[in-house]
């Protein structure tokens, strides 16, 4: 029976913290994005043009990331889920040149949103860490 890696205790560290940050940002957008939209009609959030279907996909990455962003294992997964999703999401965007009251709405500020968030989480996941940084905080 095969064994998994051993995750060292920086990197766990840095596992939780990406995934709490990943889920937190976009649970927070989808509450907000869900109130402002009253999942019916388009609305802008500030900067970020949001379709009601948007915030309530924000809304279950958000609640199954902070679930998962527990222990370093499972927030690795949701890292590397939430990354492919957002990046593919945010090429999308780009590529298919939707409207604002699109779900792949051609928006600046959400597609950098989306690509950073989507790129950063699969860097997170996947990367090997740097070796200076790999020591536990404190």
């Amino acid at each position: 029976m095969a064994t998994a890696p051993v995750i060292s205790k920086a990197r766990a560290h840095s596992l939780i913290v990406a995934g709490n940050l990943v889920s937190c940002t976009f649970l927070a957008l989808g509450i907000v994005g869900m109130l402002q939209t009253k999942l019916q009609d388009t609305q802008d959030l500030t900067i970020i043009t949001v379709h009601p279907l948007t915030a309530l996909i924000w809304f279950l990455l958000g609640m199954v990331g902070v679930a998962m962003s527990v222990e370093p294992r499972r927030a690795r997964l949701f890292l590397g889920g939430a990354g492919a999703l957002l990046t593919l999401w945010g090429l999308l965007c780009l590529l298919l040149d939707g409207t604002p009251s699109d779900l792949f709405a051609r928006d600046p500020a959400l597609v950098a949103l989306l690509l950073l968030a989507g790129v950063g989480s699969l860097v997170v996941a996947f990367a090997p860490p740097i070796a200076g940084l790999d020591r536990a905080p404190g």
